[in-house]
């Protein structure tokens, strides 16, 4: 019988390692998570302690690279309306006909589907936005 000088009070009954009173085993991971949040199926790892953080910048570089998206959409639309002689004369010796009515459909759908993904993300962001204030995890507010 041997003296424990574990900081951590708890022994996981799954992994029988000492974990903190906030860690959760993953049963997809089978390794126990520090403030486990949730097991992430788009990055295919448990989102906890170590790696927060760098999880919330991910949602809100992916939402502002979306936005960014949307906006050179915009831009490219407005060009198009206000078509130019010289995008014309391009068009015409590239292609043998102008494409801008084909491309604006390409554009308007693009933006669409950038539209829905960006409002997603941004629930997204403004859940763990949420979460961060009241100093909770994604798995304690399930729980609860």
């Amino acid at each position: 019988m041997g003296f424990d000088f574990s900081p951590y009070p708890l022994i996981c009954a799954v992994c029988d390692t000492h974990v903190s009173s906030q860690a959760k085993h993953c049963g997809i991971c089978n390794r126990c998570v520090d403030r486990f949040d949730h097991h992430c199926k788009w990055l295919n790892n448990c989102v906890g302690q170590q790696n927060y953080m760098t999880f919330f910048r991910l949602i809100i570089c992916v939402f502002a690279m979306t936005l960014m998206h949307n906006i050179t959409n915009l831009a490219v639309l407005i060009t198009f309306y206000t078509e130019t002689q010289h995008v014309v004369d391009t068009h015409n010796k590239l292609f043998t006909k102008t494409l801008f009515v084909e491309f604006q459909v390409l554009l308007y759908i693009a933006s669409f589907f950038n539209f829905v993904t960006m409002a997603f993300l941004a629930h997204l962001s403004w859940f763990h936005v949420n979460l961060l204030r009241e100093g909770k995890t994604t798995f304690v507010y399930i729980k609860e």
